[in-house]
This record gives structure tokens, C-alpha cells and sequence, in this order.
């Protein structure tokens, strides 16, 4: 039980976090250039959480503009939030053909894969980002998602306390988080302290 508790923090800890972090960054890609028509509803839909409609307009895009980045990447995230993890393993796999060093495709890449429960390769893919981007927080902190749905605590709290020592201000996202989410978060680590397993 305390696995799926930890597997929805991780959902919400990441929506979080690609909210603030990832999608940003995807925003800044878009800059002035919100007057194309079909990528400014398709981001307006997406804005709204209408990600069904939002995906329908990324992909009409998509057939006219194949590699347009950040068509792919809206695409990816409308994906995300329906939780069609297998569907955007697929999307991602092919995005990192075209952009194999892409840090955010890579670790959205990794909250898909753990979301699918395959923690080891998520562990693997958020180590790629680290081999190109040593300090990326939101690789340090999947991975230490990713030990704590393997119920490896030792391992996920050294991967949190890291990414806590580079970016002292994510402890804003965790205020963002509610009271149980918080306990359900951290509660197994310490639970493991206490009983002097680590």
C-alpha cells in the first residue's frame, strides 16, 4: 500500500515540478511566437487541462510540422496528464531520436517509465540526464522517487537530500503539497530510520 501512496506522490510531486520546471521551459521555446494559430489553441486547451482536445490539435500540427519541437513536446505532456504512460514511453522514445540530449524529454521519459512501474529503467534514464546535466534536480529527485517505489530508503533519501543541497528553493514545491501527501512522501524513509535499517 505504502508503494501506490508513494507512486501518486510521485504523480503529483511531478506535476508539480513540470509545472514549475519542465514546462516552463517549454514555454520559454514558444516565446512571442503565440500568434500561430493552431499552437496557440492547441496551448490554450492545454492551459484549460482540456489535454484531449489540446492533443488532437498537436497532432494536426504534427502532420503539417513533423519536427516541430515544441509541438512534440505539448504532445508529450497532453499524454502525460491523461496517464497514457505506454503511449508516451512510444512518443518519447521518438522524440530522443531527434533530440537525444533533450534533459526534459529524458526525465519525462523517466516519470512515464516509473508510472509504468519499471523503476530500474526510470533509474536509468534519470542517470542520463545526470551524465548531461550533473546538477538537474528533477533527475536527482525522480531518482530518488524511483528507489522509493523499489523500497529502496536509504538510496531515495540520499537522491532527495541531494537535489535539496543544490536547489534549496524545491522545498517550495513540496510546501505545495498537502499535509498527507507530505507524510506519504517522507514517512517511509524515516519509518525505515527509526527501525535502524539505515
Amino acid at each position: 500500500m505504502k508503494v501506490m501512496k508513494f507512486k501518486l506522490t510521485f504523480c503529483i510531486l511531478f506535476s508539480i515540478l513540470l509545472t514549475s520546471v519542465g514546462i516552463s521551459s517549454v514555454h520559454a521555446q514558444m516565446g512571442n511566437n503565440l500568434s500561430v494559430d493552431p499552437m496557440t489553441e492547441g496551448v490554450k486547451k492545454y492551459r484549460a487541462h482540456l489535454f484531449k482536445e489540446a492533443l488532437v490539435i498537436f497532432d494536426k500540427v504534427l502532420q503539417k510540422e513533423p519536427n516541430n519541437k515544441l509541438a512534440l513536446n505539448y504532445k508529450s505532456l497532453s499524454l502525460m496528464k491523461q496517464e497514457k504512460y505506454a503511449d508516451v514511453v512510444i512518443h518519447y522514445g521518438n522524440l530522443l531520436k531527434k533530440y537525444p540530449k533533450d534533459t526534459d524529454t529524458l526525465n519525462n521519459l523517466g516519470v512515464a517509465l516509473d508510472n509504468l512501474d519499471r523503476h530500474t529503467d526510470a533509474i536509468k534514464t534519470f542517470y542520463r540526464v545526470l551524465e548531461i546535466k550533473p546538477n538537474d534536480v528533477t533527475a536527482l529527485l525522480g531518482i530518488g522517487i524511483a528507489y522509493g517505489n523499489l523500497g529502496e530508503y536509504a538510496d531515495s533519501l540520499y537522491y532527495f537530500d541531494s537535489a535539496l543541497k543544490i536547489d534549496s528553493e524545491i522545498i517550495k514545491h513540496f510546501q505545495l503539497l498537502s499535509k498527507e501527501l507530505k507524510i506519504v512522501l517522507i514517512l517511509p524513509i524515516f519509518e525505515k530510520r527509526a527501525e535502524g535499517i539505515y
